[in-house]
């Protein structure tokens, strides 16, 4: 069973291993839904206040596969400690600190390159921002929140 400083190690080394010498911050994030399914990720490089991502073909990709695993191996082991959580969000800085969060966001409450919050969890504006029809944002807020939201006609 793989304990949070094993993971923390582990993850923070491949990290590492793929941070530019130029990056201020370089954070992964992702969502892990049910065991042996494989996680989504997005991973973010942060270079002097600049974000940008690998291309498909980068073989630091492979580092970022490792990570997975690694991630979907620790949430194995929480689901036994009944510790729910889905998404996550690892951010390693230029001083080699490495932080590690995670939250719940139900399954139905979330959305492809929307992590650590749920559709539910968003304004109007948010969603709209991040692609969301306006229905499907409304139709959450109401499951979730358990208020009914006004959408627009059009």
């Amino acid at each position: 069973m793989m304990n949070y400083s094993e993971l923390i190690k582990q993850v923070g080394q491949l990290l590492w291993s793929v941070t530019p010498e130029d990056a201020l911050i370089i954070r992964m994030q992702g969502s892990v839904y049910e065991l042996n399914s494989g996680g989504v990720v997005t991973f973010i490089l942060k270079v002097n206040e600049r974000e940008s991502w690998f291309d498909f073909e980068d073989p630091r990709n492979q580092i970022v596969s490792d990570i997975l695993k690694i991630i979907e191996e620790y949430k194995k082991s929480t689901d036994k400690l009944h510790e729910s959580w889905s998404h996550f969000e690892v951010e390693l800085s230029e001083l080699g600190k490495i932080k590690v969060n995670f939250a719940y966001i139900p399954e139905d409450d979330s959305w492809a390159g929307l992590y650590m919050k749920g559709v539910s969890d968003l304004t109007r504006e948010e969603a709209k921002a991040n692609y969301i029809p306006e229905k499907d944002w409304a139709d959450r807020v109401k499951k979730y929140k358990g208020c009914p939201v006004q959408t627009s006609k059009r």
